[in-house]
């Protein structure tokens, strides 16, 4: 499968929610099937655009970044304002202080609006309050309190959530105590590998054809494949299925972007027009569009076992390979189209003369429609 391409609408959604700080990158980019690589080098680009070397650059790396100095100064502010002493007062002051926002605030926080050194705060606590002070009793009720949040909610809540959850109990803490906490605890949000566990359990990568392409009938086996083609400057890309029986194509469909949405709409014309039974199998690349789960759910839905070629293999799928390949040495590559309309009739008119009147060598040189209603016949 062909390197995906993405528009720049694509990339500016994708820069804007990096941009916003609400999201991990890693999130980010699970969600919207972009590779660690490709994500670097658009931060690299947009450092560039914008200037993310000055003072005033404001690229999207920047941006996060100020984003995440405010919320730190606002936390600092936040405890300022409760602390009943200055960061100038004498430290045995600014001790006592520490040791009673220690219960709403992120110890580091209070340690640095009271510019005290954790070690001096540590040390003060051991000289004088001992395992039963009320800190240490605080942070067990609200251990309490997270992990019975965390279960009744179905382990959905990150900290920012809980931390929401736990105000409305009338509980005064801050999401920095919060994260401490459910790190001690070892609870994470389902929402940060939910993906993962899916594809453990229900994604694995199984290939039912192994490169047997070959099929006794009709609608038992469906090989796709997209593959991308530049007109015009503009990204277009060609989804195809094809029956493994007769070499025909049964569906295909031109999009903008190598999307989910294309694959399914190109699977759903062919599933239409051809009305398979319960033994199809459909067989592609492991591509995020095919193995989304938007598609796999499509797919079960309909009875329909889904195969995959192994990683890097272009030989498992070697039928697609072969008709893009056709497809454009014969018609997209020899052609020059006046527009965008011109170029997908010609697309139709040529799968049309594939299907209904070019002879195939695997045929023993008949067309794809020959074969089947040679099949149709002999019933």
């Amino acid at each position: 499968m062909e390197r995906r391409h993405y528009t720049e609408e694509e990339k500016n959604a994708i820069m804007s929610r990096y941009a916003a700080g609400g999201e991990g990158v890693k999130q980010i980019l699970a969600e919207c099937g972009v590779p660690k690589s490709t994500f670097n080098q658009w931060l690299r680009e947009y450092d560039l655009r914008y200037g993310c070397n000055s003072k005033y650059g404001f690229s999207p790396r920047n941006f996060r970044s100020i984003l995440r100095r405010n919320d730190h100064l606002e936390d600092l502010l936040a405890v300022l304002n409760d602390s009943y002493c200055s960061p100038n007062a004498p430290l045995r002051e600014r001790l006592n202080e520490a040791e009673k926002l220690y219960k709403n605030y992120n110890i580091h926080l209070v340690c640095e609006a009271l510019n005290i050194s954790r070690g001096s705060f540590y040390n003060h606590i051991k000289r004088n309050k001992r395992e039963q002070a009320w800190y240490f009793l605080r942070r067990e009720e609200l251990k309490k309190e997270i992990l019975e949040i965390f279960h009744d909610t179905s382990e959905i809540y990150g900290a920012r959530k809980m931390t929401a959850a736990l105000r409305q109990k009338n509980l005064t803490v801050s999401v920095h105590l919060v994260r401490e906490l459910m790190a001690e605890m070892d609870l994470i949000s389902i929402r940060v590998y939910s993906n993962y566990l899916y594809q453990k359990e229900f994604g694995k990568y199984k290939n039912y054809v192994n490169q047997l392409f070959e099929a006794n009938a009709p609608d038992q086996i469906w090989v796709s494949d997209v593959t991308y083609f530049k007109f015009k400057e503009n990204p277009y890309y060609i989804c195809v299925i094809i029956d493994l029986f007769s070499r025909k194509v049964v569906a295909y469909k031109v999009g903008r972007s190598n999307s989910t949405q294309l694959v399914k709409m190109t699977f759903r014309d062919a599933y239409k027009n051809r009305e398979p039974g319960a033994d199809l199998t459909f067989h592609s690349d492991r591509g995020s569009n095919y193995n989304a789960q938007a598609f796999r759910k499509l797919l079960a839905s309909l009875g329909v076992t889904q195969s995959f070629s192994r990683a890097h293999n272009p030989y498992d799928n070697a039928v697609m390979e072969s008709f893009f390949g056709t497809l454009k040495k014969e018609e997209l590559y020899r052609s020059r189209y006046r527009s965008e309309r011109q170029m997908k009739e010609c697309i139709e008119s040529y799968i049309k003369f594939y299907n209904e009147e070019r002879l195939h060598e695997t045929l023993q040189y008949k067309t794809p429609s020959q074969v089947e209603e040679d099949y149709f016949i002999g019933k």
